[in-house]
């Protein structure tokens, strides 16, 4: 870890409160994988469901390449995690990912069904309370001292670069 992971980490225990450790834990179980793999298979169906296959689709080979290019960077990086969590945290902590699993599911959440919403307000509150669940999702983990900022930020990176690929090579769906 460099001086800002441990800066900020120093800072997330400043913050602590029973009340708030409360919330941080519900907030980082959001994005944990057995809830992410359940809603990405609601999802899956409901676009389905949809008429939205290759938006499905997208979402399985996307969801999947990030599980996988996760758990290969975790093994080359093995990156301990930080000594002071709050929570238990199974494994290596770089990349972060629930930062990674989070962004490319609420992402594709706000690309599949964005324009299906007419009304301007209700389309920017889907659109903020989507990036805003992805975001608070980086924060509980950084707050509850189980991943570095820089995990969160790699995930982050990783999840737009699993995006960024599938968009590249899946034309249908754009």
């Amino acid at each position: 870890m460099n001086q800002i992971d441990l800066l900020v980490n120093q800072q997330a225990i400043v913050l602590q409160t029973p009340i708030l450790n409360k919330i941080m834990i519900f907030i980082t179980n959001i994005g944990s994988p057995e809830l992410m793999t359940a809603l990405s298979a609601v999802l899956v169906v409901v676009l389905f469901f949809c008429k939205k296959k290759h938006h499905a689709l997208f979402l399985i080979y996307s969801m999947g390449a990030g599980v996988i290019l996760t758990l290969l960077i975790k093994l080359i990086a093995q990156r301990e995690r930080p000594e002071n969590a709050i929570i238990y945290a199974a494994g290596y902590s770089f990349p972060s990912g629930h930062a990674t699993a989070s962004i490319i599911f609420f992402s594709l959440l706000i690309y599949a069904f964005k324009d299906d919403i007419k009304n301007k307000l209700l389309k920017n509150l889907f659109i903020a309370a989507n990036t805003t669940l992805f975001i608070l999702i980086g924060f509980s983990r950084i707050y509850l001292n189980v991943h570095w900022l820089t995990d969160v930020v790699a995930g982050y990176a990783l999840g737009l670069l699993v995006l960024t690929a599938f968009f590249r090579f899946f034309p249908r769906i754009k």
